[in-house]
């Protein structure tokens, strides 16, 4: 699930009403996208940051 577009580099407060739940070992990742984001809707672009969530948020 796409959380939106970031269009500088900066820091980005998540606001997690309306996102689905985490679980422990909940995988998140950070691509880069051309602008307006992935013309597929999905994922295209190279992976920039990934992480695992440590609790359920």
């Amino acid at each position: 699930m796409s959380v939106g577009l970031v269009d500088a580099l900066r820091s980005l407060d998540l606001q997690l009403k309306g996102l689905p739940t985490a679980v422990p070992e909940q995988l998140f990742e950070v691509t880069l996208e051309p602008a307006g984001g992935s013309p597929t809707g999905r994922p295209t672009g190279p992976i920039l940051m990934k992480g695992t969530a440590s609790r359920a948020l």
